[in-house]
């Protein structure tokens, strides 16, 4: 193993700077502010912070992305450095390849919308050709070596490097997700949804139910139904006909608040994006998922910052939504979201979620001797179907 680099570089949403190193300094105390620009924050650790980090990969809710710094280079262009960019994917052995910009301003400003840009594809493409014939791929899987290219500016570039883990924005160039609006969708909200489903690994699929608080106009349902899940949009506001016309989903016009309990029984997955306060949010969603006759295996709620000061409250968000009885809980924000978090909350890993949706598909439990009757599944189907 190579040394590892004492400078690390943290990618964030252009603004909040300020709330990401306040996130650091409450996890990682010992970590130095270094420099930093819109949407780039670095920081020095001691060898062994550094060493632990590489073995040890950590998630900030606020960092897009991350990485070991190599440095920042004076130049026109890639072709100038590419002997320190051989130099490192020897040291390191690369076998990954993600360059991407940094944010030029925040999003939604003037329509902006980060991601990977057209330049840093050819950036991208004319490495691989200079770099020729090692294969230095895009899109890895988790344990893979990446180098990192930044560009920090028209003519100064971060190289840097780090190791994929199971999370998949650590496999995406700079942390910006691979998701497309498609060109049905009736909103942009199919986009955080989306990328909130990638990202929590929640295993989704036909026969299961989902509740989603604030649906309209409906492009987060849009996502939800195409993984084949029955929707049940909950919102006083109108849903675009489009979505209303789906045979998976259900409109129930009413405020959150004001929907009969019940309705919230055989529902597996529960979302949120509302226009409220963070713990408005929180209010609305406990009042559901803590009734003895609700079973919800995950949440995955958008939570709103009206100032960046609410990102310091993310440990006692976190906090509560365990009380709720999900011991497994994240936060995130996401490349599609503004200023907004992603709380996802679920009763366990996704691969014990797939094995209780199976359970759950069988309904009670008998001796595995005998065969269940056809007239008990109907029976269930129908349950779920009488939901909404």
């Amino acid at each position: 193993m190579p040394e590892v680099p004492q400078f690390v570089f943290l990618t964030c949403q252009h603004g909040a700077e300020a709330a990401l190193k306040r996130e650091v300094a409450r996890r990682f105390p010992h970590w130095r502010v270094a420099f930093g620009r819109p949407g780039l924050v670095t920081f020095k650790l001691s060898s062994d912070q550094a060493q632990r980090l590489w073995h040890q990969p950590e998630e900030l809710a606020l960092a897009r992305c991350w990485g070991f710094s190599l440095g920042v280079f004076q130049a026109d262009e890639p072709r100038s450095f590419l002997p320190a960019v051989r130099e490192a994917i020897e040291q390191f052995g690369c076998s990954g390849l993600h360059v991407w910009s940094r944010d030029e301003q925040p999003p939604g400003q003037f329509d902006y919308e980060p991601g990977v840009t057209a330049e840093d594809i050819r950036t991208a493409e004319l490495l691989r050709e200079q770099l020729a014939p090692r294969k230095l791929r895009t899109w890895v899987l988790p344990g893979t070596v990446v180098l990192d290219l930044m560009r920090v500016d028209a003519d100064r570039w971060l190289l840097g490097v780090h190791r994929a883990t199971v999370c998949p924005t650590t496999r995406w160039p700079g942390g910006f997700s691979r998701v497309r609006l498609p060109e049905e969708a009736v909103s942009r909200a199919f986009l955080k949804m989306e990328e909130a489903l990638r990202w929590s690994g929640f295993p989704l699929g036909r026969g299961q139910v989902a509740a989603e608080l604030g649906a309209a106009p409906g492009g987060a349902s849009q996502a939800l139904l195409r993984r084949g899940v029955k929707v049940l949009g909950i919102d006083p506001a109108q849903i675009h006909p489009r979505v209303l016309e789906h045979p998976r989903f259900v409109h129930i016009r009413r405020r959150a608040r004001a929907v009969p309990r019940r309705i919230y029984r055989g529902v597996h997955w529960l979302t949120a994006d509302m226009n409220v306060t963070p713990n408005y949010t929180l209010d609305v969603v406990e009042e559901i998922v803590t009734r003895p006759d609700v079973n919800i295996l995950g949440v995955l709620l958008t939570l709103k910052l009206t100032n960046w000061e609410l990102a310091d409250h993310i440990p006692e968000y976190e906090q509560r939504v365990r009380r709720w009885g999900f011991p497994l809980v994240r936060v995130r924000q996401l490349h599609h979201h503004r200023r907004e978090l992603c709380l996802l909350g679920a009763v366990a890993p996704a691969e014990q979620l797939t094995a209780r949706l199976r359970l759950r598909r069988r309904g009670p439990s008998r001796p595995r001797r005998r065969k269940r009757p056809a007239a008990s599944q109907r029976d269930f189907s129908a349950g779920e179907e009488s939901l909404g």
